[in-house]
């Protein structure tokens, strides 16, 4: 059951990640959630793990729009691999 309802919460999170990041394919999204879920792979506790994968997604996305947006610069350079969709 907590299976399930974790897969459902994760599932949504990708969704609202998809319409709050639309600058990223959401192929991107999908494996920054898809990673920082695996990291708490062996997690005895489950019922906190959707809202810390929320938590490590988000600032991971974060980071990639910041690098994103400073590579976007005139001069600045070819854009971050997570942009190619």
């Amino acid at each position: 059951m907590i299976e399930e309802e974790e897969a459902k919460a994760i599932s949504r999170l990708i969704e609202r990640l998809v319409v709050r990041f639309p600058q990223f394919p959401a192929g991107t999204v999908e494996e920054t959630v898809s990673s920082a879920h695996q990291a708490f792979e062996g997690a005895r506790v489950r019922v906190f793990v959707p809202l810390l994968v929320e938590h490590d997604a988000l600032m991971q996305l974060k980071e990639l729009a910041r690098q994103a947006d400073l590579v976007a610069r005139p001069g600045a350079g070819a854009p971050h691999p997570a942009l190619r969709a």
